[in-house]
């Protein structure tokens, strides 16, 4: 059996970083909120939706199948992000 492979994304200064990320199909990501307030993850398809993340917390995901796969934050809605999964 084999380990998962993994990326993180840093939330911090109400930003996703980095703000786009290509991975491999299997790979987790994990959404590690250091800002201040709390943020969401939640894919503009509905695929999946981390509710909220408080500050410290973190959230993951893995993604299974190739796509790009566009994010946003429900409480800020400057706040988008895209993984790519080739």
């Amino acid at each position: 059996m084999s380990e998962i492979e993994y990326q993180t994304v840093v939330i911090a200064g109400d930003s996703y970083q980095p703000d786009e990320i290509v991975v491999d199909p299997g790979t987790e990501i994990v959404w590690q909120n250091d800002d201040e307030e709390s943020h969401t993850v939640h894919s503009d398809t509905e695929l999946f939706n981390s509710g909220e993340i408080e500050p410290g917390y973190t959230w993951s995901y893995v993604f299974k199948e190739k796509g790009m796969f566009n994010y946003h934050c429900d409480y800020h809605s400057s706040m988008a992000g895209r993984v790519v999964v080739e």
